[in-house]
């Protein structure tokens, strides 16, 4: 009675189309479990394969370096939920990378630090350095 509760509630919480892919006669709560499941994890690799194309594709173009620091921690954190972390330092060197021109003064001053910064602490130098140069723009 308990499984055919749990049934009832997951096939009436899940999307109607998950539920047209996963519905079976006679479900326990396990099979559509395991099956909804699998329906998330399948073709991981393959899709961690785009988004990690999408990752590094990412400049900062016109964004803020808010905004595109923000970019960038989605794209490492759906990696890193498909399986395929992002290193701290690889962040890093990343968010660097993609910098606009207008930045590259500091990468000299980030890189040069021993241990290397932490995309957290990038970041923030970052936005420092961006509200410097909106003052300094001001003036």
């Amino acid at each position: 009675m308990a499984d055919h509760a749990v049934v009832h509630w997951l096939y009436s919480t899940i999307a109607p189309e998950l539920l047209d892919a996963v519905m079976q006669p006679d479900d326990s709560a396990l099979a559509v479990w395991t099956a909804v499941g699998a329906l998330f994890t399948a073709n991981h690799l393959s899709r961690a394969v785009y988004v990690d194309a999408e990752y590094h594709a990412v400049v900062q173009g016109e964004m803020s370096i808010m905004q595109y620091c923000t970019k960038l921690k989605l794209f490492a954190d759906q990696l890193r939920d498909l399986g395929q972390p992002v290193t701290e330092t690889r962040q890093v060197f990343h968010l660097l990378r993609g910098l606009g021109r207008q930045y590259h003064h500091a990468i000299p001053h980030i890189t040069a630090r021993v241990p290397l910064p932490t995309f957290l602490e990038t970041r923030a130098f970052l936005m420092l350095e961006e509200h410097r140069a909106e003052q300094s723009a001001r003036l």
